[in-house]
């Protein structure tokens, strides 16, 4: 069976795997300080200078707070959405295409993957922004990720938990879903399944 003109893109932190680095931040520091530190560390490892693992050392620097404990905490954080995993696996798969498309740092999806789940396993291809320095909602990193597929899509959707990347989308080919349980999100994609 021919898969439909559909494509559909995955962001990995807040959809396939829980947030890493902002809810161990919030459990150090007072909740405006740890959004602060977020941008801090984030920015720099998500636009490729340096790795993931740096971000335990920042932390360090700054609050004393052992790197190795740093490591353990974060990696302890993160759990997959292992029904979603399914679900793409077992629904979309041969009826659509599937991208992965996520603000991370080199190592971050390997730090985080649990033995058989992988973030980029349930995607046809994917892209990071570490590899590209483009971060969401920056409209530049969605379209070098749909060129990528070489296919003239009738439709194209994102899959986010971030409300402010959902609301960039406006105005643009990509119709944005805004995550916010499994529930609702099968609801969304069985409609687009079913159209």
């Amino acid at each position: 069976m021919d898969k439909k003109k559909v494509l559909i893109i995955f962001d990995c932190f807040g959809v396939l795997y829980g947030r890493v680095v902002l809810p161990y931040l919030e459990s150090l520091f007072y909740p405006e300080d740890a959004k602060s530190r977020l941008h801090l560390y984030t920015y720099p490892t998500d636009h490729g200078r340096g790795h993931f693992t740096d971000i335990a050392k920042w932390i360090e620097q700054d609050s004393g707070i052992p790197y190795d404990e740093s490591i353990a905490k974060m990696k302890n954080i993160s759990k997959a959405n292992r029904p979603l995993f399914k679900y793409i696996k077992e629904n979309l798969h041969d009826k659509v295409y599937v991208g992965l498309l996520s603000n991370c740092a080199r190592g971050q999806l390997e730090f985080v993957a649990e033995e058989g789940l992988h973030p980029a396993s349930v995607a046809d291809l994917t892209l990071l922004s570490y590899q590209t320095g483009l971060t969401k909602p920056d409209f530049r990193f969605y379209e070098k990720l749909i060129g990528m597929f070489k296919v003239d899509f009738e439709e194209i959707y994102m899959v986010d938990d971030s409300e402010e990347n959902i609301k960039a989308l406006e105005g643009t080919i990509v119709k944005g879903i805004h995550y916010k349980n499994n529930k609702e999100l099968f609801k969304q994609l069985d409609e687009i399944l079913n159209k």
